[in-house]
């Protein structure tokens, strides 16, 4: 070997190696920890999804068994649970009459669905009891996942998002995030901006398979539509809001999400 190409070597070994990035340090750690974020359709993940994604994160999402495609039922909805044992699981909660509310107009519109709303929350297909069977499968079965299940709300994230989503990105391991960053997020991810950016097209452009096949001109054909805290009594009536009370004091629901999160904010 010549003296230039042991000067060669020398150089190439002194120099320094460029940074990860925090998109690929937090990838790691989410194919690592096997983490998923789950939830019921229309429970405001696309949401969270562009807002993690401006902050280096890309989480897997799923519906599991709650997409609409795979046909399931009340009795079948929440069968495969003990496939995502071995997950890190962030579980985002959505008041259901609201999911259900969201999820109509994203079921006529994408769907080709043509039933009106009053059937539709009884369906077994799509219905309030298929919802709320997989919500409270899911949280009864929370102590099984050995990596982690953490409990999110839309709700806090709507009220609060800034504070929420810290939650989030330290559950998921997004490391060097600072709470400034978070603050701008939430900011710029606004409901009202978020529709905004629709309407103009940014969010297409950015993140084309969310946003593909929608009319931003159409206020419910919408990916970002009305994200309203309570919005399920602008369209159902007296009995459809009968029917949902009583079914949810049925499977007790409000006890179960009362528990589930006082559990967990006892071990955080």
């Amino acid at each position: 070997m010549g003296p230039r190409e042991a000067w060669s070597i020398q150089d190439l070994s002194k120099t320094p190696k460029p940074p990860v990035s925090r998109t690929a340090l937090s990838a790691i750690n989410l194919l690592w920890h096997r983490t998923r974020i789950v939830s019921y359709p229309s429970s405001g993940r696309t949401w969270l999804r562009i807002m993690l994604a401006e902050l280096g994160a890309r989480p897997r999402f799923t519906h599991a068994n709650s997409r609409l495609r795979s046909g399931s039922t009340p009795e079948t909805v929440a069968c495969d649970i003990p496939e995502h044992y071995h997950r890190r699981i962030l579980f985002l909660l959505r008041d259901p009459r609201d999911t259900l509310a969201s999820n109509y107009n994203h079921v006529t519109k994408g769907h080709n669905w043509k039933g009106d709303f009053k059937t539709f929350i009884r369906m077994p297909r799509y219905g309030l009891e298929r919802l709320l069977t997989y919500h409270t499968a899911w949280l009864g079965a929370r102590n099984k996942f050995k990596r982690g299940f953490h409990i999110e709300t839309y709700e806090d994230l709507r009220a609060d998002t800034a504070p929420a989503l810290k939650r989030i990105v330290d559950f998921l391991g997004v490391p060097g995030v600072t709470m400034a960053e978070i603050e701008e997020t939430a900011a710029r991810n606004q409901f009202e901006k978020m529709q905004q950016r629709e309407t103009s097209g940014e969010l297409r452009a950015k993140y084309s398979a969310q946003f593909s096949g929608r009319d931003p001109a159409d206020p419910l054909g919408r990916r970002v539509r009305r994200g309203k805290v309570g919005a399920y009594a602008d369209d159902m009536d007296a009995e459809d809001i009968a029917f949902c009370d009583a079914l949810l004091a049925k499977f007790d629901y409000a006890a179960i999400v009362a528990e589930a999160l006082h559990e967990q904010s006892m071990t955080a």
